[in-house]
């Protein structure tokens, strides 16, 4: 991969570390990110840049594809795609050793304004939809032995929240918020990375999968308090500037669910049977539990 660097005029680059469909690397002072992808196309690179391209225009630092020498984001090499990215200077969330309750907050923010930012960007109808129950309903179509039962029970108790999930307006949303892709720095959020899966969905889908992250990497049965408390200064810092209405609050609980839920099965389709029985756990203790549901409406 490091030889693709010459399309951006990059040479004498070395390897600092090798991710998976990544690799980072250094050239003169300065670090990047030469990133792999598969089953995508030439709108979906270009989009990423322009809409990478708008979010910096309004004000948010944003991972952002670097233009080839041909004045491109991306090369076509081998039936993939590869993407040029300057890093960002911070470290990512994920490497932080805790995460206090001003950062939550912060978190909420940064969120709030990049929707913010994203309604206002020209939609095209290439964009694809993300939808998440449409999606439930696939993973509960594939056995999984003795779990399929329980999580299609589960699962209709959530039906009814389908309906009003339905009504609310789609924008484009980053779809795949989570603590690795925020980046922090001199007390403050430098920047969001891994734009390449903008989608079109309701807002708050974005909002529920990003508690879901923290419930899957905070959550202990026994002591869920701190938990939520920062989940509900995430959702204070989120509505600061925007006003998130009755049904989007109450279509947080049934996606955080939803999302658990297709956690659960897809741990338990790669055979990795103590996650899958944690968090299903997990969907148990939090049913109906009034502290969760307070964290998530007492806005």
């Amino acid at each position: 991969m490091i030889t693709l660097l010459s399309d951006w005029g990059l040479e004498n680059a070395h390897i600092l570390s090798r991710h998976t469909n990544a690799l980072k690397v250094s050239a003169g002072n300065c670090t990047y990110y030469l990133k792999r992808r598969k089953q995508t196309c030439n709108f979906e690179r270009w989009e990423e840049f322009r809409i990478s391209q708008y979010i910096v225009e309004n004000g948010l630092l944003a991972e952002t594809p670097l233009l080839t020498k041909n004045g491109v984001p991306f090369i076509v090499k081998d039936d993939s795609y590869y993407s040029l990215y300057a890093s960002l200077n911070g470290v990512s969330f994920q490497h932080l050793n805790t995460i206090t309750l001003d950062q939550c907050f912060l978190l909420g923010q940064y969120l709030g304004s990049l929707h913010q930012g994203l309604l206002t960007y020209p939609v095209k109808d290439h964009i694809a939809v993300w939808d998440v129950f449409e999606h439930m309903k696939d993973w509960l179509s594939i056995d999984h032995s003795e779990l399929n039962e329980w999580a299609v029970k589960v699962y209709t108790q959530l039906i009814p929240a389908e309906a009003l999930y339905a009504q609310l307006p789609h924008q484009l949303i980053h779809s795949d918020v989570h603590l690795g892709n925020f980046v922090w720095g001199e007390n403050k959020i430098i920047g969001l990375v891994d734009l390449e899966r903008i989608r079109r969905s309701p807002r708050i889908a974005d909002v529920g999968y990003f508690i879901t992250v923290l419930l899957r990497n905070m959550y202990t049965e026994g002591r869920t308090g701190d938990l939520f408390n920062k989940i509900n200064r995430f959702l204070k810092g989120y509505s600061w500037r925007q006003i998130v209405d009755e049904k989007e609050i109450l279509s947080l609980y049934p996606l955080c669910m939803v999302f658990l839920l297709q956690y659960t099965l897809f741990y338990s389709s790669r055979g990795f049977v103590t996650e899958a029985s944690s968090i299903k756990r997990m969907i148990g203790n939090l049913s109906g539990r009034k502290e969760f549901m307070k964290s998530l409406t007492d806005l």
